[in-house]
């Protein structure tokens, strides 16, 4: 049946209420969210749900839970996010169709600062509910499932950072990363580009523009904050909080479009204010080990706090064999390899372009072919923390069951501003689904199977309904 929430409230006031109630039990209390689902106005779900609590209308019939959550699971999900329904009509299953499953999901973390950074694809859990079978009886659907621990599965993660923004890190490792397609994280000092360069103690050191920045940015870069100045936080506690949040405006004022971002700790030192500070205002901040052995060290590690995550400072003075060793470590926990760059030099750039402590090209491009060449999933050092956020927090739902379908939802509870990339999912199916279209948003989503025969594709874990149909 088809009906808008408007002609519901003619056949029955107190069911079109109930709906508004279980619809905003859906939307986890969001009142504007449900009020654009229903087209109705944020008075009429305040009235809702703050009167009478009766499921009954004069007709006697009620919208029972499974009803408004199979609505909520089968409408145009996409077009709800723009605040239009497809005609602005809403639909409601007959319980004989379907019975929605909301319980067994994985338990969820809270949003700390500390995380754990997986040793094996963990998380794996079941799923189960019921579906009406042909002769009106019903059976049990299971689904196991599991979120990979990094993107697409990989054995690892990597994030290329580099620290200062000094003009050689545009004119020479820009260009290095685009050729193999490799995306990295800048980290500005954001006071001294406008008139190109930084005292660094006694050294002047040039510093790339804007201009340069948001080519950086439009090319996939992350751009992060080393604050205003890069003074030692750790001793300069009256001005902590203005150099984090100032450079975070200034980055904002001259690139627009940029949201959130992360930071870096000059001289790799922060105190527990300071990091509550930075909680404040980015998605994580990273530090430093100094040495190849200490990184190792910290890389056994199993839980991190995302405010103080360790690098590798990649240094020309201190690059020798050991540091693959350091990258092989990560790789057999199934970490976070974290690299920091400074200054890259190819024997004719102007030493007054170069940043601290330069390891040559030639060093730096033996660097990147080596992880490139191994099961690292590279990429920005903003979208792997965003990632162990999501991951940490997604759980997978059934919400709806049926020979040759199934509806699904994955959500994470956080804000979708931010934390908005797609988590890999393996899920156990059975083996006659093998041609299959999966679709969220209104997208068909790319899937493949693994050798054990396992369905495995991307999702947003916003809540949104995925589709998996067997053709």
């Amino acid at each position: 049946m088809t009906i808008t929430y408007h002609e519901l409230r003619q056949i029955s006031k107190e069911k079109a209420r109930e709906l508004v109630r279980k619809v905003l039990d859906n939307t986890k209390g969001n009142v504007s969210k449900t009020a654009r689902i229903l087209t109705i106005s944020r008075k009429t779900v305040r009235r809702a749900r703050d009167g009478s609590q009766s499921g009954r209308g004069k007709d006697g019939t009620i919208v029972t839970a499974k009803e408004a959550e199979v609505w909520y699971c089968m409408h145009d999900a996409s077009r709800v996010q723009e605040g239009v329904l497809n005609k602005k009509k809403i639909i409601l299953v007959p319980l004989f169709a379907a019975v929605i499953l909301c319980c067994g999901c994985a338990t969820r973390r809270p949003a700390g600062r500390e995380v754990q950074l997986p040793a094996c694809s963990e998380g794996t859990a079941r799923t189960v509910g019921k579906r009406e079978g042909a002769a009106g009886g019903s059976e049990a659907v299971e689904i196991q499932y599991t979120v990979a621990p990094w993107h697409g599965f990989s054995r690892a993660a990597c994030s290329l950072t580099f620290d200062d923004g000094t003009k050689d890190q545009f004119a020479l490792a820009y260009p290095e990363l685009e050729k193999r397609g490799l995306t990295a994280t800048f980290f500005l000092i954001t006071r001294f580009r406008k008139r190109g360069y930084w005292k660094d103690g006694d050294t002047r050191r040039s510093l790339f523009g804007w201009d340069e920045a948001r080519e950086l940015y439009g090319a996939g870069h992350e751009i992060g904050s080393h604050t205003i100045s890069h003074p030692d936080l750790t001793k300069e506690k009256t001005r902590a909080r203005w150099e984090i949040a100032g450079a975070l405006s200034k980055l904002k004022k001259e690139i627009p479009s940029l949201e959130e971002t992360t930071f870096a700790w000059p001289y790799w030192r922060s105190d527990e204010k300071c990091r509550e500070s930075a909680a404040d205002y980015y998605v994580a901040a990273r530090a430093g080990s100094g040495t190849v052995e200490n990184y190792k060290k910290e890389a056994a590690h199993r839980r991190i706090d995302l405010f103080r995550v360790d690098s590798l400072p990649m240094r020309g003075g201190q690059f020798h064999e050991p540091w693959k060793s350091g990258f092989e470590t990560v790789l057999d926990n199934t970490g976070w390899l974290v690299l920091c760059f400074h200054g890259i030099d190819d024997g004719r750039i102007d030493t007054a372009w170069l940043g601290w402590d330069p390891m040559t090209l030639k060093q730096f491009q033996e660097t990147l072919d080596w992880i490139q060449g191994r099961s690292f999933w590279v990429a920005p050092f903003g979208t792997v923390a965003r990632y162990i956020r999501e991951r940490d927090r997604a759980a997978l739902t059934l919400l709806y069951a049926e020979d040759g379908r199934y509806v699904l939802s994955l959500e994470d509870d956080l804000d979708d501003r931010i934390f908005c990339l797609p988590l890999t999912l393996k899920l156990a199916l059975p083996v006659s689904w093998r041609t299959l279209r999966i679709s969220q948003h209104r997208r068909e989503l790319l899937y493949e199977v693994s050798p054990d025969g396992a369905l495995l594709f991307d999702a947003l874990p916003d809540g949104t309904p995925v589709y998996i149909e067997r053709l």
